[in-house]
């Protein structure tokens, strides 16, 4: 998406190197993880909350480090606990994280499978939800019986034919601002529509990714619908050969 620091595509890619991009994204999936995790604990209440900040004890989220990958994680696992604790015992906080902070509403969106307001984007309405797939005819068996947001993630960091997609590093800073545990909670950000502009975003690629197209659908989907997931699948094959083409080049020259 072009100028939008909470989305990553193929042209933000450039200059990377194809293992780090894997890196990059094998931590994105680790924090979208913990954020499901969270999202989930604060609607259960004080008790959830509670049980995953314990277990997310003092191990690090992320894998790899900003130095290895070249890409600011914004302390992100200070952060979660941070917030988990300001809303462990703090009701009016979960409210306003879950629907008045950009960073919660985009996460309800994400982890829901679809934008609770009007959106112009095929795949991201209210007919959509993650729960509303259902396996197809000939899903291979490592997706059978698995949840289709949880197979759509995983397709995320596994194929590189997917761009590293949704920051959620830079997420979670929108709202636990500060740094070196000098934190507070902000829950109003000028970037309230670039955030969830990326998650719109991030929901569509998921769900037109061709992976996940040929093995999970939705009652609701349409001829019309085949078209723009062909259509979006020539477009990321497309970036992806030209960013993987010019990510080799470099490495040859790095090596020279």
């Amino acid at each position: 998406m072009k100028n939008n620091p909470y989305y990553l595509d193929f042209s933000d890619q450039k200059g990377m190197t194809i293992e780090q991009v894997r890196k990059i994204k094998e931590n994105n999936h680790a924090m979208a993880v913990a954020l499901n995790q969270l999202a989930k604990a604060v609607k259960m209440g004080p008790t959830s909350i509670r049980s995953f900040r314990k277990q997310l004890g003092n191990h690090d989220v992320v894998k790899y480090p900003d130095s290895e990958t070249g890409m600011n994680t914004h302390e992100f696992t200070d952060k979660l606990r941070f917030l988990a604790a300001r809303l462990e015992n703090d009701k009016v906080a979960c409210v306003d994280f879950l629907n008045l902070s950009a960073c919660g509403k985009g996460l309800s969106y994400l982890f829901s499978g679809y934008v609770y307001t009007e959106s112009d984007k095929d795949f991201c309405d209210k007919y959509c939800k993650w729960r509303e797939y259902k396996q197809t005819e000939n899903c291979e068996d490592r997706f059978k019986n698995r949840d289709p947001l949880t197979i759509a993630l995983y397709l995320q960091k596994r194929e590189d034919i997917l761009p590293i997609g949704l920051d959620y590093a830079k997420m979670l800073d929108s709202v636990v601002t500060g740094e070196n545990n000098n934190y507070e909670i902000n829950i109003h950000t000028n970037d309230a529509r670039q955030i969830i502009a990326a998650v719109e975003q991030q929901i569509f690629d998921l769900k037109t990714n061709e992976t996940f197209y040929k093995n999970f659908y939705n009652d609701y989907y349409s001829k019309d619908d085949d078209d723009v997931v062909k259509s979006s699948i020539a477009r990321r094959n497309r970036d992806f050969n030209a960013w993987q083409q010019a990510a080799q080049e470099t490495a040859e020259e790095e090596r020279e």
